[in-house]
């Protein structure tokens, strides 16, 4: 974990890749949780979010204008709540809305404060291609 100084002055807070992270307070009993954004191999990035007792959650950044509802998560029977769409490969800040409330995602990338507190940091990479063994290229 490590403090690093972004080109515009912010300060951001990278902490690199953590596969899963101690859940706060009274999620504790949820003890680790797995990664809350993958970049999948097909290039979408998939957002989830442990919140069991919502009744609304979305996911907004600068990648949608930070617009509080334009991307709604599916909430699953096991308490989270996902969202998959395509990124194009770039540096990106988010937040989750739940029940009217911010939260930020302290397991991503990275943390940049924003005007607001800390918004998460997400790393997209371009699509990874890989050649099939007749030398075809498939995403």
């Amino acid at each position: 974990m490590g403090l690093a100084m972004s080109d515009v002055g912010r300060s951001a807070l990278f902490l690199g890749d953590r596969s899963d992270t101690q859940v706060p307070g009274p999620l504790a009993k949820q003890e680790v949780h797995r990664n809350m954004v993958l970049q999948k191999t097909d290039g979408t990035v998939e957002f989830s979010f442990f919140r069991p007792t919502a009744s609304s959650v979305f996911v907004a950044g600068d990648f949608n204008g930070w617009h509080k509802t334009s991307m709604p998560m599916t909430r699953g029977e096991d308490g989270w709540w996902h969202c998959r769409f395509r990124l194009a490969p770039g540096i990106y800040q988010f937040r989750y809305l739940a029940d009217g409330q911010w939260f930020t995602d302290y397991a991503a990338f990275g943390l940049e404060r924003g005007p607001f507190g800390w918004n998460s940091v997400l790393k997209v990479d371009p699509p990874l291609v890989t050649t099939s063994n007749d030398g075809r290229q498939a995403a």
